[in-house]
């Protein structure tokens, strides 16, 4: 099984120079304009230690907590997901942890998930993409896949990582240039009172934190091929009573991995130990990411040297028929949360926010229940939707309306029904919208531009960019705006609106907040701030989503017969005002009211996906529409 390991690192220089220049912007972008939610990245075997690089670098270079874990530890508490950001790292996405893993968290609904792999058409980047907010990332390495040790796949995966968080230009431009072997083999081969230290089947690995992630692969591949045991501990744990390890079994070969940031603990620490004890010193003038490669470069040499000694070569064990049984259990069993639990749960985080107690088990049946049968009681003559996040999921802001949406609203038209789409922007909305409807639909359809501040037919022609006039309020504002000089807002003026986005964001609750404590602090209280999830808009005090309805044929008199949908209730999401009307649903979030703007998909189904849901639950009749929500 596998390939020779010597083989596997002698591929190790030519992956390394692909993987510093293989494209990697759009995941640059997505590690750069994160947010702020913590992270929580995934790895199964080899992987584990690149999914230890990810937490380290989330929290050096953006401040953001970060954690690693194994898919079935981090499984224990899938709630928690709504509010990660999620990695998932696999050299071919095939094995059945990662699998069940992805498939459970997207039920949770996180943030973002977003996997890499080092093979094209990995099933894990299938499931991945199958969620709205799902990123999967394939970088087919030219080496191939792995033999039985993650070798190469480590570190195309290490480097490609390294450079997404802005850490490239501090590696050596040459695999051959992180670690000098000489030394180590050298010590390595030197007996220690009568015996070699690669003889020793008990190995004792002490590390700091830009040795942690080598340390891991150093445990994972000593096991995988059982060269020996290990144990792993850093320098200050070790001092907890690890210590008496050592003394009842002084023939324990100790290593010392020392970076520049702990070589003063580890000589302090190498100093106590009883000259009995065989340790290995294991050091990297490097500092930083190129230590942790350094340090993994070590593992490489380590774990060959040991191979030799054994005669056995790492890279093709003989893995025994239960070992492979094994491999092959299913740990994870697909999800069966409910689309009456994935809705009470999604009220429940959204209350949670807001420090608001819970209730008890008999209460969210009751609050559902209420909200489910009115919802499903009304006889609906007109429909008015959000359309970023709602119509439209934001990877295809600059595509359009895709076809399963189209096919959707056009039944709800073809029925004689009338569609209201509210909207942030302008006339990108109206083109996308034309060229998603039918012609004859087109008077059927009323679009409220700049969040409702130009109410049209789809059909009406009218101009509606333009710059904005001095005599407008909002021209002050934008004049403030720009007299702040903050580093990094791109400002759109127009006669209505204007429009913030912050350079590098993909997240606008920071932003709100900032635009918020600008305009308070200049007393400009004759506007109102909104956010969608990209960017905020600005817009006089009257302009509202809601003039939708009161453009539409029926007017305010259908307010009691119009179905509300959208993805931003809470505020100040631009979407409060529409899920905030009783008959409301949403696609994405949803606030803390008990009576309106629930999410009623089924688990992992949000955006676009679930308005599409929402349209085939819709049964017609000649005068009304009503909603026959099924709960599986």
């Amino acid at each position: 099984m596998g390939r020779p390991y010597k083989f596997e690192l002698q591929q190790l220089e030519t992956t390394y120079q692909w993987a510093h220049g293989v494209d990697i912007a759009e995941l640059s972008t997505k590690v750069r304009n994160g947010g702020r939610s913590p992270v929580l990245a995934i790895g199964s075997g080899g992987s584990l230690s690149t999914a230890c690089l990810i937490s380290a670098l989330e929290q050096q270079c953006r401040g953001t907590f970060a954690a690693f874990d194994s898919p079935l530890l981090a499984s224990r508490n899938p709630a928690v997901f709504a509010g990660m950001r999620l990695f998932i790292v696999s050299a071919r996405g095939r094995n059945t942890d990662v699998l069940g893993f992805a498939r459970n968290s997207i039920a949770a609904e996180p943030v973002t998930l977003t996997s890499l792999c080092c093979m094209a058409d990995s099933p894990l980047t299938d499931v991945v993409r199958s969620f709205n907010r799902g990123h999967g990332f394939e970088f087919p390495s030219p080496s191939g896949k792995d033999g039985y040790l993650a070798t190469n796949s480590l570190v195309g995966l290490n480097t490609i990582i390294a450079r997404a968080y802005g850490e490239g230009d501090a590696l050596p431009q040459r695999w051959c240039d992180l670690f000098d072997a000489t030394d180590l083999r050298y010590a390595l081969e030197q007996e220690h009172h009568g015996i070699s230290p690669l003889q020793s089947d008990e190995v004792l690995l002490l590390f700091g934190a830009d040795s942690r992630a080598a340390a891991i692969d150093f445990e994972s591949k000593f096991h995988e091929a059982g060269l020996a045991n290990v144990q792993l501990v850093d320098y200050r744990n070790f001092a907890h009573g690890r210590h008496l390890w050592l003394a009842l079994r002084p023939a324990t070969t100790v290593f010392f991995f020392v970076c520049p940031t702990d070589k003063a603990i580890a000589e302090a620490t190498l100093k106590l130990l009883p000259k009995s004890v065989s340790a290995i010193r294991v050091e990297t003038p490097l500092a930083g990411i190129a230590a942790a490669f350094a340090m993994q470069a070590a593992v490489f040499e380590i774990v060959a040297a040991y191979g030799e000694d054994r005669g056995r070569d790492p890279g093709r064990p003989v893995v025994p028929g239960f070992g492979r049984k094994l491999y092959h259990l299913k740990a994870f069993p697909q999800s069966a949360v409910d689309i009456r639990s994935a809705s009470i749960q999604r009220k429940q985080r959204a209350r949670n926010r807001f420090g608001l107690p819970d209730l008890s088990n008999q209460e969210w049946d009751s609050a559902y229940d209420a909200f489910r049968q009115k919802i499903s009681s009304i006889p609906f003559k007109q429909c008015i939707v959000d359309y970023d996040g709602t119509v439209c999921d934001h990877k295809d802001r600059f595509s359009g309306v895709t076809v399963d949406v189209a096919k959707s609203l056009i039944s709800l038209l073809d029925g004689g029904f009338s569609l209201g789409v509210a909207t942030g922007r302008g006339k990108s909305v109206r083109e996308a919208l034309r060229a998603a409807l039918p012609k004859r639909f087109w008077h059927s359809v009323t679009v409220g531009y700049y969040n409702g501040a130009i109410v049209l037919p789809l059909e009406d022609d009218s101009l509606l960019n333009q710059t904005v006039a001095q005599a407008n309020p909002l021209a002050d504002v934008a004049r403030l705006i720009r007299e702040a000089n903050i580093a990094g807002i791109k400002l759109t003026e127009r006669p209505v609106q204007i429009t913030l986005e912050l350079e590098g964001a993909e997240s606008a609750e920071s932003l709100w907040f900032l635009t918020a404590a600008l305009l308070a602090k200049a007393h400009k209280t004759e506007v109102r701030i909104v956010a969608s999830s990209r960017s905020v808009d600005i817009v006089a005090t009257e302009t509202s989503k809601l003039n939708v309805l009161r453009k539409m044929s029926g007017g305010g008199t259908f307010r009691e017969h119009t179905l509300f949908i959208g993805d931003r209730p809470s505020w100040p999401g631009n979407d409060y005002e529409l899920l905030s009307e009783p008959a409301s649903l949403s696609v994405d979030e949803v606030g803390f009211d008990l009576e309106t703007g629930w999410n009623l998909a089924p688990p992992g189904v949000t955006g676009c996906a679930a308005l599409v849901h929402y349209c085939n639950q819709i049964r017609k009749s000649k005068r009304h529409f009503r909603l026959a929500l099924r709960e599986s």
